[in-house]
This record gives C-alpha cells, structure tokens and sequence, in this order.
C-alpha cells in the first residue's frame, strides 16, 4: 500500500466568552468599587502624611520652645552673677574706700541696668513658660 494519509487540520476557534449584560453590569460595578476603594486609600495615606508632617512641625516647636525656655533661664542666672560681682566690687572698693562718688554710682547704675534686664528675661520667661 502505498496510499498517504493526509488529515486535515481544522482551526479550532478559541471560545470567546459570552458576557451578558448581567455579568458586564456586575463587573462594571465591581470595577468601580475597585476604584473607589483605591481612591479612598490614596486619601487616607495623602491624610496620614499630612497628619505626620502636622506632627512633625509641632514637635519642632516644641523643642525651639523648650530651647528659647532654657537660653532664658540661662541669661537670668548668668545675669544674676554679674550682679553679684558687681555688688561685691561695690562693696569691696567701699569697705576700702577706693571708689569715687562717680564709680559708685557707676557701678550702681550698671547693677541697676542688670536688674533690669533679669526682670525682662523673667518676664519673657514667664510667657515663654505659658505658651508650654
């Protein structure tokens, strides 16, 4: 036998589903809710972000207001050493006598002046402290 066979090949047409309008409604809609679901978790990190940025920016604040409070507290106490030396010297070149009416009253008016500025600090302190 010397016949050959040939079969023949049919092209198989790959199934295309059927949608119907049922089923294209229900995916449309679950499309949707996909959407909005990943809207909504874009605005909730947009506001989480800004929420920490918040944070942030007060803590910085905070810290600058904890700082200035400690710079204050050092200029009192540091202004309340000079005038201590101050009154001391005063009393020194008195006890001594070697100080003029005009050093005298030199050194009062610097002590005085120095006063001054510690009520300013402590005044500036105080609100400083409230704003805490």
């Amino acid at each position: 036998m010397t016949g050959t066979s040939f079969a023949q090949t049919v092209p198989v047409e790959e199934a295309t589903p059927v949608v119907t309008a049922e089923e294209k409604a229900e995916l449309e809609d679950r499309i949707e809710a996909a959407e909005k679901k990943a809207k909504e978790a874009e605005k909730a990190r947009k506001k989480a972000k800004k929420e920490e940025r918040k944070a942030e920016k007060k803590q910085r604040k905070l810290e600058r207001l904890l700082d200035d409070i400690e710079d204050r507290k050092e200029d009192i106490a540091k202004g309340e050493e000079k005038v201590r030396k101050l009154e001391r010297k005063l009393r020194e070149g008195k006890s001594k006598g070697d100080l003029s009416p005009n050093e005298i009253m030199d050194f009062n008016e610097d002590i005085l002046d120095e006063k001054k500025d510690i009520l300013k600090d402590k005044d500036k302190l105080r609100k400083l402290e409230r704003k805490l």
